[in-house]
């Protein structure tokens, strides 16, 4: 039998974790007959999203690909089908995977336009989506939203704008998608993983639990850069944002290499980040409106407890609360990179000229050599011939 497990996200559940352990193991898996594509990235949300979201051109795959022509993009899209179809019928047996968190950004129609294009290939098909509890995920958007930021923003008109997309729109999405009886929904809650990591208990979710995977590390980008880092971040990205216009925007330092700043930024002692959410009454009962009903999949022990309404505002970082020592520490820093790159280029320019200076000397033997021993061009085009 050939079945499809297609992994759903949500996001900031572990997922990178996920796909990077079957990603790194995707050969190992083909012997116990599961296979996951071995392409990078093993996020497979850019290409899924490219083929088949209503409109292809907000995504990052597009946007990356920058096709000329409108019969170039409909050349590298028959070109994703058709890898893809070659991956499903790579093999006659056993389970394949696919995790796409940006699914669960897809409406119904464009879950099926993927479904239909899928289904055909196997006997039987489920999808699986983690889900955080509200709070917990609530905190976990907002400091993504910071890094991504676009446009400048206070901490709690983002918070704000984090706790009305805080909904579980791609459950009831999938469910009507895919059909509720062929829908896993698991509580993203590390203390009740079976195996105590998100590898152990997806592969356990989806009847797999007698493999075992290397775990793979988690990546930086995904790490918390702390408060003050979070606060500084709210005005370097709102007036310097990353994208504008859809490209890399020109006026940001090093837009396309971030991962330096925030390597950086996560080396500077920094107090951890703490976001104290409260909600007004209308927020808690919107809030517990979608505990209810994520709660329906999910067993008894693994329930979500729902929100109380409480009096006064959410404690969220703000620009004007980074300390100087942290500002301080960030700029020296960077200094200290401008440093070893200034030493790593003079290092280099001395190279360059070593070698210049060598290769000087080298043609001057040769020339001299030319001059004691003159080429005799018969001899040197018929060096063998004794005639």
């Amino acid at each position: 039998m050939k079945r499809l497990v297609i992994h759903a996200g949500m996001a900031k559940t572990g997922t990178t974790t996920i796909q990077e352990s079957l990603g790194e193991m995707a050969s190992e898996l083909r012997s116990a007959n599961v296979v996951y594509p071995g392409w990078r990235p093993y996020n497979h949300s850019y290409e899924l999203a490219a083929l088949f979201r209503r409109n292809p051109k907000v995504g990052f795959y597009y946007r990356q690909f920058a096709p000329p022509s409108d019969e170039a993009w409909e050349e590298e899209r028959e070109r994703l089908l058709e890898q893809w179809r070659a991956f499903f019928t790579s093999f006659d047996e056993g389970t394949a995977i696919v995790s796409a968190e940006g699914l669960e950004q897809f409406f119904v129609d464009e879950l099926r336009a993927f479904l239909d294009f899928a289904e055909p290939f196997f006997d039987e098909c489920v999808a699986v989506i983690y889900v955080r509890h509200p709070l917990t995920s609530i905190k976990s958007r907002w400091e993504q939203a910071v890094k991504q930021l676009d446009a400048l923003s206070s901490g709690e008109a983002l918070l704000q704008d984090c706790k009305r997309r805080t909904r579980f729109a791609a459950v009831r999405r999938w469910a009507n998608a895919i059909g509720e009886d062929r829908l896993k929904v698991r509580a993203f809650d590390p203390d009740q993983f079976v195996g105590g990591n998100p590898v152990d208990d997806f592969l356990h979710s989806i009847d797999l639990g007698y493999l075992t995977l290397p775990i793979a590390t988690e990546r930086a980008s995904n790490t918390s850069l702390g408060f003050n880092g979070t606060s500084l971040l709210l005005q370097l990205n709102g007036q310097y944002p990353l994208y504008l216009d859809g490209v890399y925007n020109p006026e940001r330092g090093m837009a396309q290499h971030q991962e330096l700043l925030h390597r950086l930024m996560r080396e500077i002692e920094d107090t951890p980040l703490s976001i104290d959410v409260k909600f007004n009454d209308e927020e808690a009962a919107a809030i517990n409106h979608e505990i209810a009903l994520v709660n329906q999949f999910l067993p008894g022990d693994a329930q979500f407890a729902q929100v109380q309404a409480s009096d006064g505002e959410s404690d969220v970082p703000e620009p004007d609360k980074v300390a100087p020592r942290y500002v301080a520490a960030l700029v020296n820093g960077l200094l200290g990179l401008l440093e070893r790159e200034k030493a790593d280029r003079q290092h280099l320019a001395r190279e360059v000229k070593r070698l210049s200076t060598e290769m000087l000397a080298r043609e001057g033997e040769l020339a001299a050599l030319r001059e004691l021993y003159p080429e005799d061009d018969e001899v040197a085009a018929s060096p063998n011939d004794n005639d």
